[in-house]
């Protein structure tokens, strides 16, 4: 899951302690097979929508519920490993305010892939690509609507392993493609998005992850181009179950994006999940991931 500021976690402490005293797996090693994992989770989300208009200077957005599924089944052999991978994910919302009551949920699915390089000591980098398919329902007293649309997205990604303890990696992908279709506005995007990310092995069953997002884009509709921008920032800590291949994790999420002229939606997450991992390596969070599928799903849209 895609992972916040405003959870604040301190990992010098750890940092520290995993740096010195933790052992490294043992190499490994190059083999044909497949490996994949499985995810789903709950949580909450919050936040509010700014600038709608003099009346409504600060709107918020009640709480929801939000859940997601994963999936990732990657075939590996020698240094080399191609996946397919999808998602799906659910959101709510409602707002309140001078203007009216809206509400309304959120449903995006992720179709996708990727083929990368890997060496257990060094790293991986390689290729990823999705199609993000999204359908919006809104609704008030004067009308509902269902709206959707898709977009591609392609690009690169790598990540370093700076020790037994430490990965640190980032991503670049264009994306494009039509967000909204009739009956709402036909509206093209065009734009980019990156991320980086760090995660950290305090022991081989706990890890602790933070990731940056950045979104630069352009809607055009009947001629007209509106910078549709974002960042966000998460945080998120895992818990391996001993002699298991099932792990528990929680995270939380901050996100703004913005349109110009300004209005600017704020969005708060907290969840909690369950990861199973099959095909491969499950000793440690580290093996899992260092041998596993690559987590491809979009924060775009």
């Amino acid at each position: 899951m895609k992972l916040s500021l405003y959870l604040s976690i301190s990992i010098l402490p750890l940092f520290l302690l995993g740096t010195n005293a933790q052992a490294a797996d043992a190499p490994v090693v190059a083999q044909c097979g497949l490996t994949g994992m499985v995810e789903g989770g709950a949580g909450y989300q919050g936040g509010n929508i700014t600038g709608l208009s003099v009346l409504v200077p600060d709107a918020p957005m009640s709480g929801n519920f939000l859940g997601f599924g994963e999936t990732a089944i990657g075939y590996g052999c020698s240094n080399w490993m191609a996946q397919l991978d999808s998602a799906f994910y659910h959101s709510g919302f409602s707002n309140n305010n001078p203007l009216g009551q809206f509400d309304g949920q959120d449903n995006q699915w992720h179709i996708g892939g990727a083929i990368f390089w890997r060496n257990a000591s060094v790293g991986r980098v390689g290729l990823a690509a999705s199609e993000i398919l999204n359908n919006t329902h809104i609704g008030s007293a004067a009308f509902n609507a269902d709206i959707g649309g898709s977009l591609s997205r392609i690009g690169v990604f790598g990540d370093f392993y700076a020790s037994d303890a430490i990965t640190l990696g980032a991503g670049a992908f264009s994306v494009n493609g039509n967000p909204f279709h009739p009956p709402g506005p036909t509206v093209a995007e065009t734009g980019f998005e990156g991320n980086i990310h760090a995660k950290f092995y305090a022991t081989d069953n706990i890890s602790l992850s933070l990731q940056g997002d950045i979104q630069r884009a352009n809607l055009t509709n009947a001629g007209t181009v509106v910078p549709w921008n974002g960042i966000a920032g998460s945080a998120e800590a895992e818990y391996l179950v001993p002699n298991t291949a099932l792990s528990l994790f929680l995270g939380g999420r901050f996100a703004s994006r913005s349109y110009d002229p300004p209005i600017i939606i704020n969005e708060t997450q907290g969840y909690v999940g369950v990861t199973w991992a099959f095909g491969g390596p499950v000793s440690s969070l580290r093996a899992r991931y260092r041998s596993g599928p690559f987590d491809n799903p979009s924060i775009a849209d």
